[in-house]
């Protein structure tokens, strides 16, 4: 089998992350957050209040999640590149 016939192969890598439960924590994440705001500054934010800092933060919060998710997507590139170097120098080893 040449090398040519796996440069098509498609290479299927589990998700390490459950994001159901990422959406879970930053839920409580954010009820704590305003929760903790209410507690120390002796007040009660109103229905709607909440509701619209609950969204603010919720969308900071998946923004970093989203960041992570590209950065998770250049650590596996580097893997695959660091794997294939590795191929490589092993194939050149042995060709002598």
């Amino acid at each position: 089998m040449s090398s040519d016939d796996h440069s098509s192969r498609v290479v299927q890598v589990k998700n390490a992350v459950d994001f159901n439960i990422v959406a879970e924590n930053i839920r409580e994440l954010a009820s704590f957050a305003i929760a903790k705001y209410e507690f120390m500054h002796g007040v009660e934010l109103g229905e709607a209040a909440r509701e619209e800092a609950t969204k603010r933060i919720r969308r900071a919060m998946w923004r970093i999640v989203e960041a992570q998710k590209a950065r998770r997507l250049v650590v596996w590139q580097a893997l695959f590149d660091t794997a294939d170097k590795a191929y490589q120098d092993y194939k050149q080893s042995i060709a002598g």
